[in-house]
C-alpha cells in the first residue's frame, strides 16, 4: 500500500498525521446542520489543512506502516523518506 493511503486511514481516525520531513496533515469537522430558512441539511464533511512547519517525526504513522507491512520502524522510516524526498523533487 502507497504512503498516501495510510495517511488516509490515519486521517480517519485521528485529527492530524504528520509526515517525517514534510509536514503535517490536519483535519477539522464539519458537523452536520439544520439551515432553517431553507429548510435544508448540511451533511457532515472535513476538511483537511497542511502545515509543512510540522514535520518532526511524532512517530505515529512510521510505526502505523511498520506494523501494517511486518517490517521493523527503522526500515520503514527510511523507506518514508526516500517516499519524501521524491514528493519534494516533484514539487520543485
Amino acid at each position: 500500500m502507497a504512503l498516501e493511503q495510510y495517511i488516509q486511514e490515519l486521517l480517519y481516525r485521528y485529527n492530524f498525521v504528520v509526515v517525517p520531513e514534510f509536514g503535517a496533515f490536519l483535519t477539522q469537522v464539519n458537523w452536520a446542520f439544520l439551515q432553517k430558512s431553507t429548510n435544508s441539511f448540511s451533511r457532515p464533511s472535513k476538511e483537511i489543512s497542511f502545515i509543512q512547519q510540522l514535520s518532526s517525526n511524532d512517530g505515529l504513522l512510521v510505526s502505523y506502516m511498520a506494523n501494517a507491512q511486518g517490517v521493523s520502524y527503522d526500515d520503514m522510516l527510511e523507506s518514508v523518506l526516500e517516499t519524501v524526498s521524491g514528493w519534494k523533487k516533484e514539487l520543485r
